[in-house]
């Protein structure tokens, strides 16, 4: 089994890297009812029910990053449910996309430390978990290169 670097792995919202992040944890869940009926020989039985994701990621601040605290600050005031990739950016083999809302995002600083930041975000639909990137986005790479060659 080859080794992963942690490293290459980065958080974005869109097409923006979080910048200078130092963790990222991606948790998924499916609740599990009780589904025991007397055929199942004394055995528990579940049915699987809702699922559930959640992006925990902690950085270092920096406000001349283009995604920084004040950012995600904003995006828990106006509740704007945002596009998120966890991959892989080296070689963009390993990509989680998906919706969702940024739910906490706080700051810490300390005294003779650097500010670091922490944020979580609550998933709303996972729309891929794959080695490919997403249909909607290779669209989204077409406009900005027509933008792009527009302003030359």
């Amino acid at each position: 089994m080859a080794v992963i670097n942690s490293s290459n792995f980065l958080l974005y919202k869109d097409q923006t890297p979080l910048g200078h992040s130092t963790s990222t944890i991606v948790n998924f869940d499916v609740d599990l009812p009780e589904a025991t009926t007397k055929d199942s020989e004394g055995w528990k039985e579940y049915i699987a029910g809702l699922r559930s994701g959640k992006i925990k990621a902690e950085g270092l601040t920096d406000y001349s990053r283009t995604l920084n605290f004040a950012q995600l600050a904003d995006l828990v005031i106006t509740r704007q449910k945002i596009n998120f990739y966890f991959k892989d950016f080296i070689s963009n083999k390993h990509i989680v996309a998906g919706t969702g809302f940024v739910d906490a995002v706080s700051e810490k600083a300390e005294k003779e430390s650097a500010v670091s930041f922490q944020l979580d975000i609550t998933l709303t639909s996972l729309a891929s978990f794959s080695n490919d990137r997403l249909w909607n986005t290779i669209f989204d790479r077409w406009n900005e290169i027509a933008l792009e060659w527009q302003n030359v």
